[in-house]
């Protein structure tokens, strides 16, 4: 199952959404789940994995996706 949320408009509950849908298909359906967050403000990825928001000074003090994912192998 592929599932999207997507809107232009701030402020829709995107964030909430995904997140409950995520954790109830994890939880109760018992199966396994990746969220993929391309939200600039990364709400998901805070939200999941704790994941603070860091300040961007360079192009090295910005963690990929590769980086975000590693951390939780």
């Amino acid at each position: 199952m592929i599932t999207t949320f997507t809107s232009m408009k701030g402020g829709t509950g995107k964030t909430t959404i995904t997140g409950l849908l995520a954790n109830y298909v994890s939880k109760i359906l018992n199966k396994r789940v990746i969220l993929i967050d391309i939200d600039p403000q990364g709400g998901c990825t805070t939200l999941f994995l704790g994941q603070e928001a860091r300040e961007i000074i360079d192009g090295k003090s910005t963690p990929t996706i590769f980086n975000v994912l590693e951390t939780v192998r």
